[in-house]
């Protein structure tokens, strides 16, 4: 049970470290007006996670028992259909967010629409991630959650790295790249893994 769980509290920690660094190292270094604009802007264009979240949980069993049946066309099969149900949802709010990005963070007040490319680079990591699959739910369900584990720890350190050096430059709007290069990073890093071990690719198809 250990053997099988402990690389799943790894990588949860390393995502959840991740989710938060941003904002921690952004209270360090820049003013706390601008951590209030960019924490906003962040959950608003993270609110595609929900959807996300909200298929896998599904997914996430049903790819369990295909892999111990050893029915490696039928993971694929439901894999292709989550990541289209994704996509359909996902797509439509991530576009009426970016194009009416300004609308939504002025319900917030004037100063928060500063937050408005902040808020369009993290609504399209959170696209990329919907188009990419769930990656991370084959590599957990399928005995392959140490290798994920290590892309959960090479993606948060590429995201601290970057976050010290971008910040420093760009202020919110670093640490949005930060985390839109460092959420790309950890997906790619799973769709080879899962292309080298499974055949296929996991991303959305039309």
């Amino acid at each position: 049970f250990l053997k099988l769980s402990t690389p799943m509290m790894i990588s949860s920690s390393f995502l959840f470290i991740s989710s938060w660094i941003d904002v921690l190292m952004l209270g360090t270094m820049v003013n706390e007006s601008q951590v209030g604009i960019y924490n906003v802007s962040f959950k608003i264009g993270s609110l595609l996670l929900l959807v996300i979240a909200t298929v896998n949980t599904v997914l996430a069993p049903k790819i369990s028992r295909l892999f111990e049946k050893n029915k490696v066309e039928e993971i694929k099969k439901e894999v292709y259909k989550a990541t289209k149900i994704i996509t359909y949802v996902t797509l439509p709010i991530a576009l009426t967010i970016i194009i009416f990005s300004e609308k939504i963070l002025s319900f917030f007040g004037e100063d928060f629409i500063k937050g408005k490319t902040v808020l369009i680079l993290v609504a399209l990591g959170m696209l990329f991630n919907s188009l990419s699959g769930s990656v991370g739910q084959i590599l957990n369900m399928t005995k392959f959650q140490k290798q994920y584990r290590n892309f959960t720890m090479i993606s948060a350190m590429v995201n601290i790295i970057l976050n010290y050096f971008l910040i420093a430059k760009y202020g919110i709007e670093g640490a949005a790249i930060a985390s839109l290069i460092s959420n790309i990073l950890i997906n790619i890093l799973c769709i080879i893994l899962v292309k080298q071990k499974f055949n296929f690719y996991a991303f959305f198809k039309i």
